[in-house]
């Protein structure tokens, strides 16, 4: 069978997944999930009745599989220009886990801003959603909530902004000016340029005007604009690498 990315299209983890396939060469099909439309068929898919469920995931031959460090590992086995290489995993799972800590502190600030704004809140919608009007933003309104009762601690935005703060300091200080995290281009470098989402949206990035402003940390991002524009490169390079 073709292999099947299933992914939400404005989802960091689901981009930077979908990022590293593309620049090695790996051929997929990619399905957007839907939350609630979606989940039956996934659920289905992954013989998972019960349980959370996390994206993107992978279904092809094998296991599927529902992390995107095991999905590009997978897709590192396929290539001939592997972001991975067995000297690297562990310096790449590590900066993996700082930029983990980034994007879910990130992810629960978003969270609170995009339910304080039904515009942006609108945006977010799928568009089969979105369509449903009233209806439609108040299923928004229950999956943020649950979001945040999934990966919230009770903290607000100002306290996630601190805590994403002082993983962009350890980003900035190891990186030192330098143009890759390690001697050469790699997942690590993906994994930390998504993981900025939360501060600034890349260009690229699908999001609607209003959701892009709740994206966004200003403050973080004037504060950090070296590594803003460190990111713009990595995308850059990556761009390259696809039609090279």
């Amino acid at each position: 069978m073709t292999a099947t990315l299933v992914s939400i299209p404005s989802s960091p983890w689901s981009i930077r997944a979908k990022l590293a396939l593309d620049v090695m060469g790996i051929e997929l099909s990619v399905v957007t999930y839907v939350p609630t439309l979606s989940t039956p068929w996934l659920r289905w898919k992954l013989r998972r009745p019960v349980g959370p469920l996390t994206l993107p995931v992978l279904l092809w031959d094998g296991p599927p599989l529902t992390d995107s460090m095991d999905i590009v590992r997978w897709g590192c086995e396929r290539s001939e220009c592997p972001l991975i290489e067995p000297d690297t995993l562990g310096a790449v799972t590590h900066w993996a886990a700082v930029a983990e800590r980034l994007l879910a502190a990130g992810r629960i600030r978003t969270t609170h801003r995009v339910l304080g704004d039904p515009k942006a809140l609108g945006e977010s919608l799928p568009p089969a959603v979105r369509q449903l009007g009233v209806l439609g933003l108040a299923a928004g309104r229950r999956e943020a909530k649950r979001l945040l009762r999934k990966y919230g601690d009770g903290s607000g935005a100002a306290a996630q902004a601190a805590r994403m703060r002082a993983e962009l300091r350890v980003i900035t200080e190891a990186l030192g000016g330098r143009a890759t995290m390690l001697e050469g281009f790699s997942y690590a470098d993906i994994v930390l340029a998504t993981a900025l989402s939360f501060v600034k949206p890349h260009s690229s990035h699908p999001l609607g005007p209003a959701a892009r402003v709740c994206w966004s940390a200003d403050e973080l991002a004037e504060e950090f604009v070296e590594l803003v524009a460190w990111r713009d490169q990595v995308y850059a390079e990556l761009e390259r690498r696809r039609w090279r």
